[in-house]
């Protein structure tokens, strides 16, 4: 299938009703990750455009998820409330339970896509990280960076039994950091951005491990380069720094941009290594995919 003015609508009379969601809403992902595949960027924004124009977009917004992506409430489409809609829990469960017959239809139906699998296996892929630091070391240092609401914190057995020593969440939005605050008292919240770490405006300390989950998803390459080198600066010897980010061509970038506005930054694991190029070649490097293969990760070691 692709993306057809004919496909479309047929994919839209499926989702009028609960029972043929899931057939409309997996076919419709395929159809758009065809076409995204099939065409330049200038293309596909034409095409995106076209799609917006039919009336399957109205029936799509009845999903909260997909909705909220789109409206983007706190300026960019995967915030932290996003992200726990993903997570079926948390800041996105009333949004989830105002949400009508249909718009939960859609919603549980769109939960069942690859990418989602991949989104929760980083969060406990990361709490499995933070384990290993604890088990390593006596009470570390660990930096989140731009954390979210810092769900793998909350997942972890070791930082739940307080064996991790400072915890560092730094994130520019101050509605997530309250999250956080209520939720995990024993972390420290810091406001700030990245622009913040780069320009020396603050130091946050030193660590032995440093991560950002999904903040390369949206940082250039100069960008995503520059930011690596200053977190170097905050890492402890035999320290570590581990960074993910979402593989090109995943199956639902196409729905992501065209239904939800969410742009992505993608890379392979060679793209991770290209930003890391000019760091100590001491320094040891592994770039990886995860097991759901939606997922890059790079790890550094000082």
């Amino acid at each position: 299938m692709t993306a057809t003015p004919l496909a479309v609508d047929a994919a839209a009379e499926l989702l009028l009703h609960p029972a043929t969601v899931p057939d409309g809403l997996h076919q419709l992902v395929a159809g758009l990750a065809l076409t995204r595949a099939s065409k330049s960027p200038d293309e596909w924004r034409r095409s995106v455009q076209a799609f917006r124009a039919h009336p399957i977009l109205k029936t799509l917004h009845q999903d909260p998820y997909s909705w909220r992506g789109y409206r983007k409430p706190r300026g960019y489409a995967g915030d932290a409330v996003l992200i726990d809609m993903i997570y079926g829990s948390g800041e996105g469960e009333p949004l989830l339970a105002k949400a009508g017959q249909l718009g939960k239809a859609i919603y549980t139906a769109a939960m069942t896509e690859p990418g989602i699998a991949a989104t929760r296996g980083r969060r406990d892929y990361l709490a499995n990280r933070i384990d290993q630091v604890c088990r390593e070391r006596v009470q570390p240092a660990i930096l989140s960076v731009a954390c979210g609401h810092l769900r793998e914190a909350a997942i972890s057995p070791e930082f739940r039994a307080g064996r991790a020593g400072r915890f560092v969440a730094l994130d520019q939005d101050r509605r997530s950091l309250r999250v956080v605050e209520k939720a995990l008292p024993a972390v420290e919240c810091l406001p700030a951005s990245i622009a913040h770490l780069m320009d020396s405006s603050i130091d946050p300390g030193r660590f032995d491990f440093i991560y950002a989950s999904g903040l390369y998803d949206y940082l250039d390459d100069p960008t995503g380069a520059a930011l690596l080198h200053t977190l170097a600066r905050f890492i402890r010897p035999g320290g570590r720094i581990l960074i993910a980010n979402f593989l090109p061509g995943i199956s639902v970038a196409g729905y992501m941009e065209a239904a939800m506005d969410w742009w992505l930054v993608y890379r392979r694991p060679e793209d991770l290594l290209a930003l890391a190029a000019g760091l100590p070649r001491s320094v040891a490097r592994n770039a990886f995919r995860d097991p759901h293969e939606h997922l890059a990760y790079l790890e550094l070691q000082f």
